[in-house]
């Protein structure tokens, strides 16, 4: 018998990620992402950014509400030199 509660949803979604420069300045850098709910609320992915290539691996992540819903995310990335950064942010359209 399957199990609802441990469900596997994958999306592709089209991020702007802004990050804070030595300047001051804030630059916005497009990123694709390709995103598997683990369940109701956390997920885990890869994120590619657009403009040289580079990707990141979505060790753990959660959003307020679970896919399809306008709120907040959290999530962790590890780059290829094993950096590890970590995004917060708003869910400002529906995915």
């Amino acid at each position: 018998m399957e199990d609802l509660e441990t469900y596997e949803l994958i999306e592709y979604w089209d991020l702007a990620i802004t990050q804070k420069m030595t300047d001051g300045t804030f630059h916005s850098v497009s990123h694709h992402a390709t995103i598997k709910w683990l369940d109701s609320r956390y997920f885990e992915g890869l994120i590619v950014q657009q403009q040289n290539g580079a990707s990141f691996k979505v060790l753990s992540g959660n959003a307020s509400n679970g896919p399809y819903n306008v709120g907040t995310m959290t999530f962790d990335v590890t780059a290829d030199d094993g950096s590890v950064r970590n995004f917060h942010g708003d869910i400002i359209d529906e995915w």
